[in-house]
Formats: structure tokens, C-alpha cells, sequence
């Protein structure tokens, strides 16, 4: 990592699956940008990485953000994001392919549905809860939606979610993360198995 720290312009590391605290701690002195999938950190290596200028002031996607992500997708790494307005949701939408919102950690119903609308793959792995209004609206999402995070999630919301037509690849969602009711309430209507 120290070797790395120095290396000039943009550094991706979207494979990284493993990052001790003290490598964190040098990767945040990388001068340029820093793109990095924080699913696999332990919570210290997050909140040092997260100190980066990459990710400073950049807890919500605006309509702003969103409209330049439009314009050029390479400009805005969206997952450093941990929410999204529900104005900027609705610009999202007009996004195709995929759509990585991984640094989510919380959800309106406002915003689910718009993002229900988007067509293409919706990631937000970082999402740890879901509201049940959120979950409704979600389902009506046509692509692939990537869940993985969910770990509080109640059984009204897990009800709505068997409800999708389309269901959960055990890659969309894990089931062994949640309570054992609401794993249970979507195993058996056929998802994430």
C-alpha cells in the first residue's frame, strides 16, 4: 500500500478484498483520485479511507452530482455516496447498465421508487435496512438488484420483498446476514437460494 500511496493519477481497487488498518492508513495520503469497494473493510480501514479526498463531503448524491453523472459516468464515483436525494434519484433513473449505488446506508420510499424505474442492474451493497415502504416500492424493479448488505430488515419488509416477481439470486441477496423470520419469509417464496 505505502508503494501505491505514491502512484500518480486515479488508483482503482474496486477487487480489493482485504486492507489492514495501517495500509488504510496510507492509501489516504494517494494524491490523486482513490476508487475503492468498501464492502470488505473492517470499520476502521472505512473510516480512514473514507477521509480521502475522494469521499469528503460526498454523503449525498444531488441533483447536481446526479445530472453529471449523466453527462459523463467516468466523472462521479457514485458508490462513495451514502444517500441519494429524491430528486437526484429521479435523474438516475435516465441511467442504463448499471447502476452502483454501494455506499448506500439508508433508503426513502421516495427514492426506491424512484429507483424502481431505472432500467439495468441496481447495486446498493452497503444498504444494512430496509423500511417496508422502501421494500414495496422496490419490487417493482425489472433488473437484477444487489441487496447483499441487508442485515435489518423486518418481516413486513421481507413479506414485500417475496413478493417481487423477479427473485433474488443468492448473489443479490444474502439471506444467512438477516434475522432468521424475514431469511426465512423470502427462502420460502424462492429467493436468494
Amino acid at each position: 500500500a505505502e508503494g501505491l500511496s505514491g502512484h500518480q493519477g486515479e488508483l482503482t481497487l474496486l477487487s480489493l478484498t482485504k486492507l489492514s488498518d495501517p495500509a488504510a492508513k496510507s492509501l489516504v495520503s494517494h494524491p490523486g483520485a482513490l476508487v475503492i469497494c468498501f464492502d470488505n473493510l473492517t470499520e476502521t480501514a472505512d473510516a480512514i479511507l473514507r477521509e480521502h479526498p475522494s469521499f469528503a463531503d460526498k454523503s449525498t448524491i444531488t441533483n447536481e452530482i446526479a445530472e453529471q453523472f449523466l453527462a459523463d459516468n467516468e466523472s462521479v464515483h457514485l458508490p462513495g455516496y451514502t444517500k441519494v436525494a429524491d430528486d437526484a434519484a429521479e435523474v438516475l433513473t435516465h441511467h442504463t447498465g448499471t447502476l452502483s449505488l454501494d455506499g448506500l446506508r439508508s433508503l426513502s420510499a421516495t427514492t426506491a421508487e424512484q429507483l424502481a424505474k431505472h432500467v439495468g442492474t441496481l447495486s446498493m451493497t452497503d444498504l444494512e435496512d430496509l423500511s417496508t415502504e422502501a421494500a414495496e416500492k422496490l419490487i417493482d424493479h425489472k433488473g437484477c438488484i444487489f441487496l447483499t448488505g441487508l442485515i435489518d430488515i423486518s418481516d413486513e419488509a421481507a413479506e414485500c420483498l417475496a413478493k417481487r416477481a423477479t427473485k433474488f439470486s443468492e448473489y443479490e441477496l444474502t439471506l444467512d446476514n438477516m434475522p432468521y423470520s424475514a431469511a426465512a419469509i423470502l427462502r420460502d417464496a424462492g429467493h436468494g437460494v
